[in-house]
């Protein structure tokens, strides 16, 4: 049997009482820290789990059989920070084990999608959720710039995710580890609000449609789910200089056209109050 467990947003003490369950009698207990990071440090989680704990970087998740194979003669525990099937790894995952004739057990938690409501924003009124990226050898993607204009001329919010890099091989170091099976991490890297909303500035000046100004109004939230939790509304222009919190960091860009209360708490997050 393979558990997929969502840890919720922050700690252990967000696991659910099945998910516990599935932990316990699982033989080995695999994290993803490949799509998102624990609010509290994985030597932590063992203690508290009284259980081994394997990282499971890119190359585990997505080119390697170890999991699928343990799973097909033991319980085995894939656990995913926030929701185990948000993300469309872990349903390609999933798949692949169906396909194996692994039985598949998925137990929910909280996620990102859900706790950006901590906005004030309606759930219903989201549209497509978009993932800011880093350029790619100079070069930036267009997806996201793309999903933002959709939403809005349909009346609609934006999530958008940031990019992070968690235990990654360097391009350049990745042949090294075909022939040695070495891996070397490049440094953990979180995008910054202040990136993203930077990364979307040059995406107007190149597509022009008038999407992006300083003028457009967002929400920048940090640790959603943490007791740190922080979010602040405000223009473009007015959080692009701003020092955040900790990450992990979401941002959302609201429709032209928010309801009276979802306007009301944008003028409660606004960062002019924070600084009174």
């Amino acid at each position: 049997m393979l558990y997929l467990i969502g840890t919720g947003l922050y700690s252990y003490e967000n696991l659910t009482l099945e998910g516990l369950k599935a932990i316990e009698k699982s033989k080995f207990v695999y994290i993803d820290y490949y799509t998102s990071k624990l609010g509290t440090d994985i030597s932590e989680l063992e203690l508290k789990l009284n259980k081994k704990i394997i990282v499971a970087d890119r190359e585990l998740l997505e080119q390697s059989d170890e999991i699928l194979n343990n799973a097909k003669e033991n319980d085995v525990s894939l656990l995913v920070i926030g929701d185990p099937i948000a993300a469309t790894t872990h349903n390609s995952f999933r798949i692949d084990a169906m396909q194996k004739g692994i039985k598949v057990s998925i137990i929910h938690n909280a996620s990102v999608f859900t706790a950006v409501a901590n906005t004030g924003l309606e759930l219903y009124k989201f549209g497509a959720t978009c993932s800011i990226s880093y350029p790619n050898n100079g070069v930036y993607g267009k997806v996201a710039y793309n999903i933002i204009e959709k939403n809005l001329k349909n009346d609609m919010h934006t999530l958008c995710l940031m990019d992070i890099k968690i235990n990654q091989i360097d391009d350049k170091d990745y042949m090294d580890y075909i022939k040695t099976g070495v891996k070397k991490y490049m440094p953990d890297r979180f995008m910054t609000p202040s990136e993203a909303i930077e990364i979307l500035e040059i995406l107007e000046k190149e597509e022009k449609k008038k999407i992006i100004d300083d003028n457009t109004k967002i929400f920048v939230c940090s640790r959603l789910g943490a007791p740190d939790e922080e979010i602040i509304s405000g223009t473009i222009l007015e959080l692009k200089k701003i020092k955040y919190n900790k990450p992990l960091y979401c941002m959302v860009i609201p429709s032209k056209n928010m309801h009276f209360v979802e306007e009301d708490f944008y003028n409660i997050f606004d960062i002019k109050n924070k600084k009174s």
